[in-house]
């Protein structure tokens, strides 16, 4: 055999690419192509490469053009992961050129899930001691969520963290974030809950690049109150009321205004009678919404015999990367002021 012939890499049947390609092959007899058959790439990232078709999910859409590690992916994982995916991981040489990493540490959860009646429980009879969402089982894929929105996105929190780095030229660097995100979909109990943190780094100039690491620290914070709304249904109540008892006393009003003109030129006087009793009638509607507040205000804003409580929770990370120091011409910038 010859050098050249026993020095051919070997077709790399682990990768999911090869996986990919040969289902093509049973199912329709298309050939393997021969750069899916090579070694695997020595490269540690690429770059996210979809089809661009209306067949491409829109979650590996909102990947196509970013960055990842092999050995750190996206939510939807590596690209040919996920049965059907056609997205091709092009190799990326992150020694030279720009990467964003931000790994989690801390993300556990109990073994068993809260179902809905366990929070409801809890507001009936836990005396508002605060709970963890690890507690609840529900930790690791809230986490999820927010890496798919806040982490994946190179132009969220890599970008804000990166605008940060490129504030402070060189040295160590400091930025708080926050917000909130949409839950219901995995845990109604929990809904729409604010994460923030603290990015704590330091970055350094080098080749016309910044290089920069440092660690995260992450907060979940929210609160489980009012499960049947009954403060809303209040408020809908007062607000109706006193709709209407403004309704009644701008007529009111109005018809006083006309007697007291008709009364003018027929010589009755400033006050006649029927608008003294007008006045009266507006004073009493008045009353009635000072009286509506009131009854409003002593309402209890929370169901009788139960206390809200915190839900909360903490994690890590830590980041690494090279950024471009002019962000017109990076991939990694924030779009949030």
């Amino acid at each position: 055999m010859c050098n050249f012939c026993s020095q051919k890499a070997q077709p790399n049947r682990g990768s999911s690419a090869y996986r990919q390609a040969f289902e093509a092959y049973l199912r329709y007899g298309t050939p393997i192509p021969p750069e899916t058959k090579a070694a695997p790439s020595r490269t540690s990232h690429y770059i996210w490469r979809t089809m661009r078709d209306d067949r491409v999910r829109a979650s590996h859409a909102a990947n196509d053009g970013n960055i990842y590690a092999f050995d750190n992916p996206p939510v939807t994982g590596n690209p040919g992961d996920a049965y059907g995916c056609r997205c091709i991981a092009e190799p990326y040489d992150a020694s030279t050129g720009e990467y964003f990493d931000i790994r989690l540490s801390g993300v556990s959860d109990a073994v068993e899930q809260w179902p809905w009646w366990r929070f409801a429980g809890h507001y009936f009879t836990g005396h508002g001691k605060p709970v963890t969402v690890r507690e609840t089982g529900y930790l690791s894929e809230v986490v999820l969520k927010f890496q798919q929105e806040a982490i994946d996105n190179p132009l969220r929190l890599p970008g804000q963290i990166a605008d940060t780095a490129r504030t402070t030229g060189e040295g160590d660097f400091v930025y708080d974030f926050a917000g909130n995100y949409e839950m219901q979909q995995i845990v109604f109990s929990i809904g729409t809950t604010t994460i923030s943190g603290t990015a704590s780094g330091s970055c350094r100039r080098k080749a016309g690049m910044l290089e920069l690491d440092g660690d995260i620290t992450f907060e979940l914070t929210d609160m489980f109150r009012d499960p049947y709304d009954a403060e809303s249904y209040y408020k809908w109540l007062h607000e109706a009321a006193g709709r209407v008892v403004d309704a009644i006393a701008s007529g009111l009003d109005s018809a006083t205004e006309i007697a007291g003109r008709v009364s003018a030129q027929l010589g009755n006087g400033d006050r006649p009678l029927f608008t003294l009793v007008l006045e009266m009638a507006d004073a009493a509607l008045r009353d009635s919404r000072r009286f509506s507040q009131d009854f409003f205000d002593f309402l209890p804003r929370e169901v009788f015999f139960a206390t809200p409580y915190d839900i909360e929770d903490r994690w890590a990370g830590n980041f690494s990367g090279r950024i471009l120091i002019d962000r017109r011409d990076s991939r990694f910038f924030s779009t949030t002021p």
